[in-house]
């Protein structure tokens, strides 16, 4: 892996690894294997010229897709999205659903893909916000992947065109900052701690008005009722997710039920 820059022209080594880095101000990241046949994640200072490791994974497969913004890595592990402050060391895992890739940043906002990009329909451009620990689904095509975000803007491959094959890919533009696209999905619960079997009465309390609900309780139930009751039967913390939409949008919300 180089360095090459552009003003003195000159070109530095600066790992011997196979990996696909990303680079912000003075700071190169990408994924090393270890001797444990996971792979690490490291940062190269330019400023400094001084290469550390930030974090471990725990998967056997290189972490190609990672990406950086000011103090904070973002990366995917598992089928989910990590970031990592360099400030504070601290690691945080954004996504626990097994199927996110594709990681990118810019400000306080990643942006990623739920569902396997690479193969099939159904995957779609999320957005976390980091401030609020929120997430927002962006598409519905189920055929939207590759995605990419400078400021309010979301850039993102598409095959809707060509749904079959996935061989024709547009190039789609999302505004976050348009005000037609303000759908806030939200709920309350009547409980949300308790012992199995207990009954949680939901009520959707989503802003921008939903015209379609789609609650996945998090022990494989779901319903499409705008104010369900569902009944969880085993003990552990289940996240129930609220997914709102309307003609313009759709945007969804977490909460977790704990049981003993």
């Amino acid at each position: 892996m180089y360095l090459y820059d552009l003003d003195t022209q000159n070109e530095t080594k600066i790992a011997a690894v196979y990996s696909f880095p990303a680079i912000y101000g003075n700071r190169v990241v990408w994924s090393q294997e270890n001797n444990s046949s996971a792979y690490d994640i490291y940062l190269y200072n330019i400023s400094t010229q001084k290469t550390g490791k930030i974090a471990t994974t725990n998967r056997s497969g290189p972490e190609s897709e990672l990406d950086i913004f000011g103090n904070v890595v973002v990366w995917t592990e598992s089928g989910n999205v990590y970031m990592h402050d360099i400030a504070s060391n601290k690691t945080t895992q954004v996504t626990r659903n097994g199927n996110s890739y594709q990681p990118a940043i810019y400000g306080n906002r990643i942006v990623y893909t739920v569902g396997n990009p690479y193969i099939g329909s159904n995957k779609d451009i999320y957005v976390y916000d980091i401030p609020a620990a929120r997430t927002t689904r962006i598409t519905n095509s189920t055929l939207a992947f590759n995605p990419s975000v400078y400021g309010d803007k979301i850039l993102y491959a598409d095959c809707r065109n060509n749904p079959e094959y996935c061989e024709t890919r547009d190039i789609y533009l999302y505004d976050l900052s348009n005000t037609s696209n303000n759908l806030v999905a939200n709920f309350t619960g009547n409980v949300s701690t308790g012992t199995a079997p207990l009954n949680v009465s939901f009520t959707d309390t989503s802003t921008g008005t939903p015209n379609a609900w789609y609650w996945d309780f998090g022990d494989g139930e779901i319903s499409n009722e705008q104010n369900p009751a569902h009944t969880y039967l085993s003990a552990g913390n289940h996240t129930a997710c609220l997914t709102v939409s309307n003609a313009n949008s759709t945007d969804s919300k977490l909460a977790t039920i704990s049981l003993k």
